[in-house]
């Protein structure tokens, strides 16, 4: 008896001192250990105790049934135990890239609780040696009845961890499955949700994207690519066609430098030469307004460079009154825009019908670049409709609005009239048709017009004086020690670039 109360009282003191041991413990390990220091106190030890309870302290048998049921909660506590602690090890500190991180914590949550139940029916099984065979048919045939009945749900069960042990598609991404083409929003165990350019959100169930092909335009990576079919005329050179293509493709906002715009010829067709331009652009979320502004621009740039786009139809035009040609109505607006324009309006009506049969009409989209700062030209232009910006590049870089032009304002008279570099940027701020007056016809009118010459350079020297004031432009114009700028001079070196005698 004496032994047994010594024993007694060393099992009692081992406990204690495990008891203590745990919560020093868990005050010095890492987290990932924390939880496996507070099961083993707060179950493994009180079944431990339990037992010893039963068998060492009341005198139990362990055959006795007192014995097994406290034997039979110890194992079911063991059980719990090792299931608790190697799904925690399992997630602890699991890498991005590895294969437990994507695991979903729905799998893992399903895969423990059946260790669970299979080590608690061995754990009965084994101590009250009873047959279990008749509970695992009612369990099986259960699971095959609740299987049957669930079997769209499972699907979408399985098909969900499906895609996410596969990450064929990431929230946030861009994707087509079937006809639906939207961002991904969710993605849940039963199904995703994606939200179109409609902004209509569609609920895709997994087991129908899981038979279906996937698309991910935001994969591999973020950049996309597309092509643009359109037909020009069999008068066009193709290289002309392709290095207007390219030129307006590197001009247009999104489409990115590299991999570089790639114009190609398609195919003859009945009534045109058909081009493919390929341009990539750096997200797919912006391809709807890249696109729009890149077919606009096209068109704005074939028209300037006189390629012209077929089409096979047939016009027939009715009227009851003289058919008046666009090309001769655009003329006569010219012609009016030019004698209201400052710089000439001087010019008899013989001049300015001269001046307009020699000058080009180009049209330009909102956006786009008439002239660009820096650059050597031997023409101006005259708005005839819209409006444009002028602005110019600060000591720092950024640009600075200078002024906003519109009809019958002149843009680009300096480089042409000085023979200078553009000392300004110019870009439509809205549909353009700009008149090109070219060195050659205005050298033809100031041959028969000298005295026009200083009013060319009175003009010049207030536009240069605007540009002044926003930036000080160096080696560019002429200047005094005052700092104004000397007209006369500037007159004589107007005569000097355009071949007039001085």
């Amino acid at each position: 008896m004496a032994f047994l109360n010594v024993s007694a009282f060393l099992a009692l003191l081992g406990l204690v001192g495990m008891w203590t041991v745990s919560y020093v413990l868990e005050r010095r390990i890492g987290p990932r250990f924390k939880d496996v220091v507070r099961m083993v106190r707060g179950l493994v030890l009180p079944c431990v105790l339990a037992l010893w309870l039963v068998d060492g302290l009341f005198g139990f048998g362990r055959q006795t049934p007192e014995f097994k049921l406290v034997e039979t909660i110890f194992g079911f506590a063991v059980v719990w135990f090792v299931a608790s602690t190697v799904q925690s090890f399992f997630l602890a500190d699991a890498q991005a890239s590895a294969v437990r991180s994507r695991t979903p914590r729905l799998l893992v949550d399903i895969v423990r609780l059946c260790f669970v139940l299979i080590g608690m029916v061995m754990v009965y099984s084994g101590i009250w040696q009873k047959d279990v065979s008749p509970l695992l048919t009612t369990f099986g045939v259960g699971s095959l009845v609740v299987g049957l009945a669930l079997q769209d749900t499972l699907g979408n069960l399985f098909a969900g961890l499906a895609l996410i042990f596969e990450r064929p598609l990431a929230v946030g991404d861009w994707v087509q499955v079937g006809d639906t083409v939207g961002k991904v929003r969710q993605i849940t165990w039963r199904s995703v949700r994606i939200v179109t350019r409609e902004l209509n959100e569609i609920t895709v169930p997994n087991s129908a994207i899981s038979k279906d092909r996937i698309i991910n335009y935001s994969s591999p990576n973020r950049l996309y690519g597309f092509k643009v079919t359109i037909g020009f005329s069999y008068d066009a050179p193709p290289s002309v066609v392709k290095e207007m293509l390219l030129a307006t493709a590197r001009e247009t906002p999104g489409v990115v430098a590299t991999p570089a715009p790639d114009p190609r010829t398609l195919e003859f067709a009945a009534s045109s030469v058909t081009y493919e331009l390929r341009v990539f652009i750096d997200d797919y979320d912006h391809l709807t307004d890249v696109r729009n502004d890149l077919m606009s621009r096209i068109w704005y740039s074939a028209r300037r460079a006189g390629i012209q786009i077929p089409y096979p139809i047939t016009t027939i035009h009715k009227t009851e009154i003289p058919y008046q040609h666009p090309a001769r109505d655009a003329e006569e607006r010219c012609k009016e825009v030019l004698r209201t324009t400052e710089l000439f309006h001087e010019l008899t009506d013989s001049e300015v019908d001269l001046l307009a049969r020699e000058v080009s009409i180009d049209r330009y989209g909102k956006g786009e670049i008439l002239l660009r700062e820096g650059e050597v030209g031997d023409y101006f232009f005259v708005i005839l409709d819209g409006t444009c910006s002028v602005v110019v590049a600060s000591s720092h870089g950024g640009p600075i609005g200078v002024a906003a032009v519109g009809r019958g304002d002149v843009v680009g008279e300096m480089a042409l009239l000085a023979g200078t570099a553009r000392s300004a940027t110019v870009r439509a701020t809205s549909e353009v048709k700009a008149a090109r007056v070219g060195k050659s016809s205005l050298s033809a009118l100031l041959a028969q017009r000298a005295d026009l010459v200083q009013v060319l350079a009175h003009y010049t020297a207030k536009r240069a004086t605007e540009i002044e004031e926003a930036r000080v432009i160096e080696s560019q114009i002429v200047r005094t020690r005052s700092g104004e700028i000397d007209e006369r001079a500037l007159g004589e070196r107007i005569k000097r670039f355009l071949g007039l005698p001085a």
